[in-house]
């Protein structure tokens, strides 16, 4: 069957919902496995799955899931992350409808084999030499940085580094003196240090291509700023209600459209709407 489009998807707030982030809460599991949680966005029960990494607990309501597996039978669909591999690998236990994926904001591309794609892991490599250098320097400067797993982006979560003070963080996500080969974004409040040709934009653009659609054929669905960079290169682009202000603030200028809905009533809701302009 030949697929009408492609649709692009953040994963944590968009896809997932947190229990720290976002408040869910577990109440019981399921004999098949599933598990009964609240959100305190739609005021209501949801029958989810556990998408649980090593460092968050999050869930998939499971009308998303069965979304999701809809929407594959009519296009290609494409999970776009900062996260690195492992991340990806507890994601799907649940989300089990996508064709290929974009990691660490870009510098990664997993094409649908599940295997890196060798040509745009090429065109970066002469950049992510400058990643060990930053590294180095940010240890000796007191910073603890999470890295492991990572091949292609340094991150540097606030809550690994109590010992630096709020000021501190905030000086380092906006200072920072990078290399030209590298750029910093920020993603659920951690500053990420990406390679300077990766980004989300860029590689959503390139796997567009490169798997045979045009930009008017493509969705992209996000919640946070660093979201909007892929956005801004798909046909259509919609976020959460319960996206980040300073995305939502950015969306509203530019007349994208915004779920009625939060959390899992906003994903599911605009999944149908993608579902029926197919």
């Amino acid at each position: 069957m030949v697929k009408k489009g492609i649709a692009f998807f953040d994963i944590d707030g968009t896809l997932v919902f947190h229990e720290e982030a976002h408040g869910i809460k577990e109440l019981g599991k399921h004999a098949d496995g599933s598990v009964l949680v609240y959100s305190p966005a739609t005021g209501r029960r949801h029958t989810a799955y556990d998408a649980s990494s090593e460092l968050y607990r999050c869930f998939l309501d499971a009308e998303t899931r069965e979304l999701g597996r809809r929407l594959r039978e009519t296009h290609d669909v494409v999970l776009v992350s900062a996260a690195r591999k492992s991340t990806l690998d507890a994601r799907c236990r649940a989300i089990d409808f996508s064709d290929a994926a974009v990691l660490e904001s870009g510098g990664v591309i997993l094409g649908p084999d599940g295997q890196p794609c060798e040509k745009w892991a090429a065109g970066l490599e002469n950049e992510r030499a400058y990643l060990k250098e930053v590294a180095d320097a940010l240890r000796e400067n007191g910073w603890v940085l999470d890295d492991k797993g990572r091949t292609a982006a340094i991150r540097v979560r606030k809550s690994d580094n109590l010992h630096k003070t709020d000021v501190e963080f905030v000086y380092l996500c906006k200072e920072l003196p990078l290399p030209g080969a590298l750029k910093r974004t920020i993603n659920l409040g951690n500053l990420d240090i990406i390679l300077a040709s990766a980004g989300k934009g860029n590689a959503v653009r390139y796997l567009t291509g490169e798997l045979g659609y045009h930009a008017p054929q493509s969705h992209g669905v996000g919640d946070d700023e660093n979201d909007i960079d892929f956005l801004n290169v798909v046909g259509r682009a919609y976020v959460l209600g319960s996206s980040y202000p300073a995305a939502l603030e950015v969306v509203r200028a530019r007349g994208w459209y915004i779920s009625h809905g939060m959390h899992f009533d906003g994903i599911n809701e605009i999944l149908g709407k993608i579902i029926q302009s197919a």
